[in-house]
């Protein structure tokens, strides 16, 4: 690493100090303000301070993500990042990110450390709301076309679906197996009853379509589960943040979802709003064969009095 050195400016009445590199993201965050104040020498530009801005609002991201991916996703070259990680002080980009991993890699305090940077501001409502936004879009960015298509292909024509997650994730596969079911047979939501994982895996069969949904903090029962799919055969789909994680290494397709909204959880608007994609392809997919499948569901719903 580059060794340690201290910054300031000339001007007495305004003059802040930072030492580079800096330790850790708050003093990261202090250095930036510093830098849009002009109150440091140190000058990155307009590019670079946009980056650095982003990557602080997304530093689970930014943890999880190969300088390839970043790059991709705040739309600059992998330069302009190595660029920006040497003129914070840092031997390299790897460097650099390993200060985001070290923040975000621990998950003892997960969950607590997100909430302590909350407040009820009207400003903290108005990012949220800014950042969903992003998100939603940034789904399109960070999946192609071809590869929804594609997937939504599988979810109508395959065989037989399993669909598996663990806590919050669960919400999402049930969403899933849930609406899927409405257009199609042989749907099936492993994990109900908590029955545990090794029961989950053996109802995993050759051939099946299987979707693993899960995100940083990664649950251990879901990445298990998706390696048994993998050894018997299964089409694995994984639903997940990052080629990084470890449902990606075992899966055929991969869809990335950011989940960084602010949250002191991971967000899951953009993953829903994902699956709501898939789901409306297959049932494109379906046809004639689909709208007759959701009538009957219908007529169901109304011979039981399922619905007021």
């Amino acid at each position: 690493m580059v060794p340690k050195e201290p910054l300031s400016t000339d001007e007495p009445g305004d003059q802040e100090t930072a030492t580079l590199p800096p330790e850790d993201l708050a003093a990261l965050q202090r250095l930036r303000i510093a830098i849009e104040r002009q109150r440091l020498k140190l000058s990155l530009g307009r590019r670079s301070l946009r980056v650095l801005a982003a990557m602080l609002d997304n530093p689970r991201q930014v943890a999880l993500s190969s300088i390839t991916e970043l790059a991709q996703q705040f739309d600059v070259s992998t330069a302009t990042l190595s660029r920006l990680a040497r003129e914070l002080g840092f031997a390299n980009y790897k460097a650099f990110a390993r200060l985001f991993k070290q923040e975000t890699g621990g998950q003892s305090h997960y969950y607590s450390q997100q909430a302590r940077r909350l407040d009820l501001s009207e400003r903290q409502t108005a990012q949220h709301l800014a950042r969903l936004e992003v998100m939603l879009t940034q789904i399109q960015t960070m999946n192609e076309e071809s590869l929804l298509e594609q997937v939504a292909g599988l979810l109508y024509r395959g065989r037989r679906i399993k669909v598996y997650a663990r806590r919050q994730s669960t919400s999402l596969a049930t969403l899933l197996g849930y609406c899927l079911a409405m257009l199609r047979p042989r749907v099936t939501v492993l994990g109900a009853g908590e029955l545990g994982a090794s029961h989950s895996a053996s109802l995993l069969e050759s051939g099946d379509v299987a979707v693993f949904i899960g995100f940083h903090p990664y649950s251990p029962s879901t990445v298990k589960v998706a390696r048994v799919a993998q050894e018997r055969g299964c089409r694995v789909i994984a639903i997940t943040d990052s080629h990084q994680s470890p449902l990606a290494a075992l899966a055929e397709w991969v869809l990335r979802v950011p989940v960084d909204s602010g949250f002191y959880s991971n967000s899951l608007v953009a993953a829903s709003a994902l699956i709501e994609i898939l789901l409306d392809k297959a049932a494109v997919l379906a046809g004639s064969a689909g709208i007759a499948a959701l009538e009957e569901r219908e007529q169901l719903i109304v011979k039981m009095q399922d619905e007021y």
